[in-house]
């Protein structure tokens, strides 16, 4: 039976190989060496602006849809007579990670990250603002989009989806509550 690292010391091990314990550890147990092409690359102010569009253009994408339901449920104000849309819950949206390095990373890239109540760290709700065409379809789109967890959520995941495929906050997930 070979010896391994169960059976000796580390030292011992690598010195039977000829390597002094300062050199570079060779891979000899069979595990992928982080190299400079499985890093991701520096994130940049102008990748988190991206992410901010990717989010942006997610949340868009929800009040369309929402648009095409939200007529089945207008509510009349029985003293104006003034109807409004219903488009979903009124709350907040955020994305949770945790890893100081994570933390350091997003605050040089401008990005403003807090600590969480439950561990590890928040990104709150990316600003959102309503397009010209919602504002038109909809005279209360900009409430909407101060307003609607659903919008904040859908507009955090476009966001986390955008930054995953860069290759940064791969632990992170969406959270949300209502108002």
């Amino acid at each position: 039976m070979a010896k391994g690292w169960k059976y000796e010391s580390r030292r011992h091990s690598l010195a039977s190989k000829g390597i002094k314990t300062a050199q570079k550890i060779p891979n000899i147990c069979g595990y992928e060496k982080i190299s400079k092409q499985n890093k991701p690359q520096q994130l940049t102010p102008e990748m988190v602006t991206e992410a901010y569009h990717e989010g942006q253009k997610s949340a868009d994408d929800k009040f369309k849809e929402m648009l095409g339901i939200g007529d089945q449920y207008v509510v009349t104000n029985e003293q104006t007579g003034q109807k409004y849309g219903l488009l979903g819950a009124c709350g907040f949206a955020w994305i949770h990670f945790k890893g100081v390095k994570n933390k350091n990373m997003l605050e040089k890239a401008g990005i403003k990250v807090s600590k969480a109540y439950s561990g590890g760290y928040t990104i709150w709700a990316i600003p959102l603002s309503a397009p010209q065409w919602a504002i038109e379809k909809h005279p209360e789109a900009r409430a909407y989009y101060s307003q609607s967890m659903d919008l904040k959520m859908s507009a955090m995941n476009g966001f986390l989806k955008s930054m995953q495929d860069k290759g940064y906050l791969k632990d992170a997930y969406v959270d949300s509550r209502m108002d």
